[in-house]
């Protein structure tokens, strides 16, 4: 059963007190998934594009929130072609703009449409 905001908020401030230094901004984000579905809500979509434009697929191998195979699951299930998978080698969640690589072919991807070659890594250097 999903919580209600109620216990949302207990649990905000529950993880807060928990620990001083990251509990603030980790429980802030309950909200923002609060309507994303459980497992057996929704029935997972076909995700294959053949024969679409290429589409750009990001992962950071250091990634705790979304892991990086999930990012190579969807490059591949998107078809050959179709989806191109770009490896950041990074620890933390999202690379996108703050690793330089990274954000100079998403860039590019986004203005031209044109994607990095395949196999692409961006080494870590986010600042």
């Amino acid at each position: 059963m999903r919580p209600d905001f109620e216990r949302l908020d207990r649990d905000e401030t529950r993880v807060e007190a928990a620990s001083p230094v990251f509990g603030a901004a980790w429980s802030a984000g309950v909200y923002l998934c609060y309507d994303w579905p459980f497992d057996g809500e929704r029935v997972t979509p076909e995700v294959n594009a053949d024969g679409a434009a290429p589409v750009l697929v990001v992962g950071g191998t250091g990634d705790p929130t979304t892991p990086y195979p999930g990012a190579r699951n969807m490059a591949r299930a998107l078809g050959d072609g179709v989806g191109v998978l770009l490896t950041a080698e990074e620890e933390g969640h999202g690379t996108y703009p703050q690793n330089r690589c990274v954000r100079e072919a998403v860039n590019q991807y986004l203005r031209t449409g044109r994607t990095p070659a395949t196999g692409t890594v961006c080494r870590g250097t986010m600042s």
